[in-house]
């Protein structure tokens, strides 16, 4: 479970609020939205050493580890359901998708219908 609680960390809350938050705000705002992504980022890193010793007395090391699991896991599933693919995207598309945070799917499919039109006509 400390394998899996890892893992799922590394690819979901982990480097979200490096990479994401990089990617996704304007330019004026960048640097307090990253700072801001960080300082989340961190607290919860905090809580969850803070409260770990607890914890692990009150549900066991493997316990506190399936539930460090759990919520890595779910936390993996709501970024991969809910957040855009930035990649590729310029700032401007970004605002697009943003716009719509809950229909952002289908903003994204009609901005790579808008891209492939420009490519057909170029």
């Amino acid at each position: 479970m400390t394998y899996t609680s890892v893992a799922f960390f590394s690819m979901g809350m982990g480097p979200i609020a490096w990479v994401y938050s990089s990617e996704i705000f304007p330019l004026k705002l960048r640097a307090q939205g990253c700072g801001l992504g960080v300082a989340v980022n961190r607290a919860t890193s905090g809580i969850i050493l803070m409260t770990f010793i607890s914890l692990y007395k009150a549900i066991t090391i493997g316990g506190a580890f399936y539930l460090f699991s759990g919520i890595a896991t779910i936390t993996w599933i709501f970024f991969f359901t809910l957040l855009p693919e930035t990649r590729g995207r310029t700032l401007e598309d970004m605002e697009v998708l943003f716009g719509s945070f809950f229909k952002w799917r289908t903003t994204m499919r009609e901005l790579r219908k808008k891209e492939s039109e420009e490519v057909t006509y170029a």
